[in-house]
């Protein structure tokens, strides 16, 4: 897992474009849960080769990256 956040941490445009389109939720109904789940299967990988290791696993990635949304103010 700790691989894994330094990779996030070198694509922060990523996140950030996140941040903005996830201010625009209103509109385009892709707020921070939503596009943690479209990210966090591609930002976040389990190094678990077994599927049920990695369907466990995906919850805790999306909770993170939604978490890395919701306070991208926080992070810069």
């Amino acid at each position: 897992m700790c691989m894994a956040v330094n990779r996030l941490s070198d694509r922060r445009h990523v996140r950030l474009a996140a941040c903005r389109v996830a201010s625009h939720q209103h509109t385009n109904l892709m707020g921070a849960e939503n596009l943690a789940t479209v990210f966090a299967p591609n930002l976040l990988r389990s190094p678990e080769s077994e599927v049920q290791c990695g369907w466990s696993a995906l919850k805790h990635e999306r909770d993170l990256i939604e978490l890395l949304i919701r306070h991208c103010n926080l992070l810069d």
